[in-house]
């Protein structure tokens, strides 16, 4: 009679505690410096469109304006040539009127193709056809003051993207090294078996390899280096974060004592201004040469304006991105 030998053994190999945590804790940095870049994605994209945003609803206002200033020449010009002036100074008006005509006629175009190019590169955000037509209504940009550059500084080193990511990435490689150092220690395998051959045998088997190679102390220097190179990195995105916060914040301080000079004037005033302009001419209350300079005046206050406001709009978004602080808020026009 043949007898019957049959051998099972089970292997499960043991890390040494802690170890699974500072793999989880390394995972987890991952994350967060993927959120933080996704974050800053989202952030940045936002900052864009609004820009897009302010540069087309400007293009359009600029343009309406020369089109309502072009109709207005025209009409007067109309009206003065079926009058049949007569006399030097009615002649003289009217050709005033005429070369003011012809210089906005070349204006206008330009003001068209503003529009075309703010309005493609908006459509191209957003994924639609580029020709596709879009009116933007967007409210009076609000600017906050400027805080102390103390407290623009503690924002941005809490909430700055860059500097936070450099940070993330020191934690990391500290985690790096810290994993090297522990991985250093080897796993142990516990065998537990159990055979039978005429008699049954029933043990455990217990081994732990050997660090002959000194595999683990390349992996701890290595990881310190880049844990060195992180520290370097951090220091420098310290210093660059310090250098774009100062020059941002005084670009908006200066585009804000831009926007003050222009606190007393808008651009219905100046809109008031050409439309009384043109109709005490009707009436014969002003001249010519001052008419027109009030129509010319209209446009390039309008112009300047809708500058100033898209140069403290950059500013102030391009502080935001450096501080993650809120310095423009869009209130309703009055």
């Amino acid at each position: 009679m043949k007898a019957t030998a049959w051998a099972v053994s089970v292997t499960q190999t043991f890390e040494w505690p802690g170890r699974l945590a500072l793999r989880q804790a390394f995972s987890n940095q991952q994350i967060e410096l993927a959120e933080l870049g996704l974050a800053r994605f989202e952030r940045a994209l936002m900052a864009e469109a609004r820009q897009l945003a302010f540069g087309l609803h400007a293009a359009q206002t600029q343009a309406l304006a020369v089109r309502e200033v072009s109709h207005r020449f025209a009409e007067l010009r109309a009206t003065l040539v079926d009058r049949d002036p007569a006399g030097i100074a009615a002649l003289l008006d009217l050709r005033v009127i005429e070369a003011a005509d012809l210089s906005l006629q070349r204006r206008a175009p330009s003001a068209e193709l503003a529009v075309q190019s703010a309005l493609i590169d908006l459509n191209r955000r957003r994924g639609a056809a580029l020709d596709a037509p879009l009116r933007v209504e967007i409210n009076v940009p609000v600017f906050a003051s400027p805080p102390p550059i103390a407290d623009l500084l503690q924002a941005a080193l809490t909430h700055n993207f860059d500097f936070a990511t450099r940070r993330a990435e020191l934690v990391q490689q500290g985690l790096r090294v810290d994993l090297a150092r522990h991985e250093g220690r080897p796993s142990f395998i516990v065998s537990p078996f159990a055979s039978s051959d005429r008699e049954t045998v029933v043990g455990v088997d217990f081994s732990i390899p050997l660090p002959v190679n000194g595999e683990a102390g390349l992996r701890i220097t290595a990881a310190t280096a880049r844990q060195r190179q992180a520290e370097v990195a951090l220091t420098v995105a310290r210093r660059q974060l310090e250098r774009d916060l100062l020059t941002s914040s005084q670009a908006f301080a200066a585009r804000m004592q831009d926007l003050s000079v222009d606190s007393t004037a808008s651009a219905a005033h100046f809109q008031e201004a050409a439309t009384l302009a043109d109709r005490h001419y009707r009436l014969g209350a002003i001249n010519a040469g001052t008419y027109v300079e009030l129509q010319r005046s209209y446009l390039d206050a309008l112009e300047a304006i809708s500058r100033n406001q898209a140069d403290a709009l950059s500013a102030a978004l391009a502080l935001e991105a450096v501080t993650h602080l809120t310095l423009v808020t869009f209130a309703p026009s009055s």
